[in-house]
């Protein structure tokens, strides 16, 4: 591999690490709001779709709001009738975000070692 491919490399490489990081910080902050914050606090600030807002067509996202704040409450049911796909992508941050925390503390072990 020349130098130039191996640059672009450790590039690209960078560029996914800081994605994950805000999609994974993300992720952390919606699993939060979603176990610890009030349905009507929330409710209150989130935006109305603009699908239906405009279009007054459900999107694939509609009412996953509310089913978040259902999985929070351990209300499964009612979250996979407002959203069938709310629960998969519940686990899918939840997962994301154990692997996010575990990585960033092997990392600062690592980091305090060298040290």
């Amino acid at each position: 591999m020349n130098p130039h491919s191996q640059i672009a490399l450790k590039e690209v490489k960078q560029a996914f690490k800081i994605i994950w990081w805000i999609f994974s910080i993300a992720g952390l902050i919606i699993v939060f709001v979603s176990v610890f914050l009030k349905h009507d606090l929330v409710l209150s600030i989130s935006p109305t779709c603009m699908s239906m807002k405009y279009f007054n067509k459900e999107c694939i996202l509609c009412g996953m709001t509310r089913a978040f704040l259902e999985i929070g409450d351990l209300r499964l049911a009612l979250a996979y009738q407002l959203n069938r796909g709310s629960i998969i992508l519940f686990l899918l941050f939840c997962v994301n975000s154990i692997v996010f925390i575990t990585f960033g503390f092997i990392n600062s072990i690592r980091y305090t070692k060298k040290l």
